[in-house]
């Protein structure tokens, strides 16, 4: 195995956050990753997987912000997701499948995990074995350190990264628990080869931390250019970005 995270497109790429999207081109549709191809941009999206077992590209749970229809994404099945417009538009819903199919390898492509279902490894697996027909460069994140650690124990030729955030806002949690995710202790049994963290968040003593020990780290989501001109100055570092063209 031979990772150089540092030589890497993770550290050496803008990544372009749900595609290169728009005021008329939503966010992870096909459009929206053929403009940050165009561009020369890696590709962020998101991915959850359907009642059928199949991988579609879309951030929430469901299809009601995107679409205007309340289809929860574990309950129903692929052909159900992609055959939804996007409100006032003619883009659809893609499955990861499409993507592939599309981006073919021309850019890089980093791909967010939604699983707060489970953590059996069922999503993870049916993903790797997706990624293993796949040519071109990939690597995967999430907030949940199960899927990176999944990666780890099964597929550690795959570069990896945890998210995370402050978590100040987030009611749901304890409070240990928000410190543990805030300060990236799951990282001890996950070993991502990279973190993701909230721009906003940058100030974490965490964060200063990981800089010093010149770990690699991805801020998102950058929405301005003096801010991506900030954090593009440091080393070892990348962003995630949109609203603008790095």
């Amino acid at each position: 195995m031979n990772k150089n995270i540092y030589n890497s497109w993770i550290l050496n790429t803008p990544i372009a956050h749900r595609g290169l999207h728009s005021n008329n081109i939503p966010e992870n549709t096909l459009e929206a990753f053929k403009c940050a191809i165009d561009a020369g941009y890696a590709i962020e999206l998101d991915i959850h997987i359907t009642h059928d077992k199949q991988i579609v590209v879309i951030h929430d749970y469901d299809t009601r912000r995107m679409t205007g229809i309340d289809y929860k994404i574990r309950k129903n099945n692929l052909s159900e997701i992609t055959k939804l417009y996007i409100t006032k538009t003619s883009f659809k819903i893609p499955s990861l499948q499409e993507v592939f199919d599309l981006v073919n390898g021309i850019v890089p492509i980093l791909i967010e995990i939604k699983n707060d279902y489970n953590n059996d490894g069922e999503f993870e697996s049916i993903l790797y074995e997706q990624l293993k027909t796949y040519k071109g460069e990939i690597a995967i994140q999430s907030f949940n350190h199960k899927s990176v650690e999944w990666f780890k124990n099964n597929a550690p030729e795959i570069y990896r990264g945890l998210l995370s955030f402050s978590y100040t806002d987030v009611d749901e949690l304890s409070w240990i628990e928000k410190f543990k995710r805030k300060n990236l202790l799951y990282a001890l049994q996950c070993e991502p080869d990279f973190i993701g963290y909230k721009y906003e968040d940058r100030r974490a003593y965490i964060i200063s931390y990981l800089l010093n020990k010149k770990q690699p780290v991805i801020f998102w989501t950058i929405k301005k250019e003096e801010a991506a001109k900030e954090i593009l100055a440091l080393k070892n570092t990348n962003i995630i970005f949109e609203k603008f063209k790095a």
